[in-house]
């Protein structure tokens, strides 16, 4: 966050499913296609102010700064119902996108270390749900 900017909000770390799968049943093209598109949409589904970067190979993060909890737990749902919703075919074969969502609501400005790694945790124990840890310093 700037100096001027919220000292609180959320960080969301998304994770695709099965990528290893794709790439192994359709080619590493077919999963550099199934991460641009998993991209594009989680770009589209959030809010202007916020920000969306690349992780690592296959992760993303969502930095939603002033996010509360329930703002945050709506735009990571929506992030997944769209992913969802991707048209995907590689090689003409229909498959589903999917990702996992874990998050950290923050209520004062956070190393992005400690953001990222609270995140990552509650991304490992989410499975099908969206979960959150709350971090105050």
């Amino acid at each position: 966050p700037s100096e001027d900017g919220p000292r609180s909000g959320a960080f969301l770390v998304i994770h695709p499913e099965h990528l290893k799968s794709l790439n192994l049943r359709f080619g590493l093209e077919w999963g550099d296609e199934a991460l641009r598109l998993i991209a594009s949409t989680i770009q589209s589904s959030v809010r202007k102010e916020d920000l969306v970067g690349r992780i690592g190979t296959s992760m993303f993060g969502v930095f939603l700064p002033g996010a509360s909890e329930k703002d945050a737990k709506d735009i990571g749902e929506r992030i997944k119902a769209r992913v969802r919703d991707v048209y995907f075919a590689p090689k003409g074969t229909e498959d589903v996108l999917a990702v996992q969502v874990g998050g950290v609501i923050f209520e004062h400005e956070l190393a992005f270390e400690d953001m990222f790694r609270s995140a990552e945790e509650r991304l490992s124990a989410a499975q099908d749900r969206l979960e959150f840890s709350h971090l105050s310093s």
